[in-house]
């Protein structure tokens, strides 16, 4: 009776940090292609027991396959009371007999101090991955990364409002979403130039490959052009349009078009002057662009980046002198590839083998048997490393 009444009285506190795992709470992709199918001789668990926690084997497990371990009592073998709580990819199931008020404790991973060994190992597999967990755990915030760029322009100009900031207008990409809230919102949008000149490259490029089209390639560069001197020497929207249409003016003033087999810029007319093509020229911005903000954005900070070329470093110390592959017959094998730059040439290339990925083995060695055990002195390290300022400050 006792265990019945202690299970009782710490029920409340433990339904608040209790939780079942749900399928919206993983994200796994398997490729079938790539499954040990093959069935493998029994493991010693007995030896795994005694290994560094580091290396014991890790499983995928459902918690429906989990739960059925606990739906009937071993001893009297009627149904139990189960719960469980989790924390992070750490679960704990109670078990409880009100027949016979058997119980017990289940703990999916081993506790090193007070930390889940899984969510350790899970932490140190992002970073030696070269990841960011305030990257991934982002992406998954608002459902994906397609509602995120909104979702951050919702909250930067939330950001502003709350402190007075009256906005003239804003440079975006085309984002639709973008579009449609700025419009709701009675913000003055502008289209960043790179954004609207590479869209518009990519359709030419296709049209390039069409019969009787070819000699459009050598005008690519010159409308590129064009379009940024639309921008930056318009006032308003009617004057962007009618500057970036006169390029087919001008584009036939300086042809004749002898050539039986080239009469006429029909199809990229129908690129250059198409409506969706005319409306966002008549809202490129005319000084401000996004190109700078983007780049700014893709540096992580000097920590980041030092750890990351560590890592690049440290894979290519051990797999720059990979041999080449070959054959189980002992040939050596050979690739084919089509670079771009080639324009559709080929090229013969080695096979290498495998790469190998000891030195994460080794890290993780480090941060379980040393780093997690005693980090004062690595924190000492880290804190001695002189950081440059940040590029923003210059």
């Amino acid at each position: 009776m006792h265990d019945l009444q202690s299970w009782h009285e710490d029920e409340d506190i433990l339904q608040e940090r209790s939780s079942i795992l749900t399928a919206q709470e993983t994200d796994v992709t398997f490729n079938t292609a790539e499954a040990d199918t093959s069935i493998t001789e029994p493991k010693d668990l007995s030896a795994q027991a005694s290994s560094p926690i580091q290396k014991i084997c890790k499983y995928i497990v459902y918690e429906t396959c989990i739960m059925e371990l606990f739906e009937v009592c071993p001893v009297c073998h009627r149904s139990c009371r189960i719960r469980s709580q989790r924390i992070g990819t750490f679960l704990r199931v109670e078990q409880l007999c009100h027949h016979c008020q058997f119980s017990r404790k289940w703990s999916s991973q081993p506790i090193l101090g007070s930390t889940p060994a899984g969510n350790l190992h899970l932490a140190a597999a992002v970073y030696l991955s070269g990841a960011s967990f305030v990257t991934i755990e982002k992406s998954n915030e608002v459902g994906g990364s397609y509602h995120m760029e909104k979702e951050g322009l919702k909250r930067g100009l939330d950001f502003l409002d709350a402190r007075g900031v009256t906005l003239d207008c804003i440079v975006t990409d085309r984002h639709p979403q973008i579009q449609k809230f700025l419009r709701e919102r009675n913000v003055n949008q502008f289209y960043d130039v790179w954004h609207v000149e590479k869209g518009i490259s990519k359709q030419l490029e296709k049209v390039c490959k069409l019969k009787g089209c070819e000699k459009i390639r050598k005008w690519l560069h010159s409308i590129k052009k064009h379009i940024y001197w639309t921008a930056a020497s318009s006032s308003s929207g009617p004057e962007r349009v009618a500057k970036w249409t006169s390029m087919l003016n001008h584009m036939q003033n300086k042809h004749t078009h002898e050539d039986s087999n080239f009469p006429a810029c029909e199809q990229e007319e129908r690129v250059l002057s198409n409506k969706r093509i005319l409306k966002d020229v008549a809202k490129l911005s005319p000084h401000f662009q996004t190109s700078s903000i983007e780049v700014f954005h893709s540096f992580f900070p000097f920590l980041g980046m030092l750890c990351r070329l560590y890592l690049a470093a440290l894979h290519y110390n051990e797999n720059a002198g990979r041999p080449q592959a070959t054959t189980a017959a002992g040939r050596p094998v050979f690739k084919v590839t089509f670079p771009k730059a080639k324009k559709g040439e080929y090229r013969v290339r080695e096979v290498k083998t495998q790469a190998t990925f000891r030195y994460v083995d080794d890290l993780l060695d480090l941060i379980f048997d040393k780093v997690f055990v005693d980090p004062a002195s690595y924190v000492d390290d880290v804190l001695m490393i002189p950081i440059p300022p940040a590029l923003c400050a210059e």
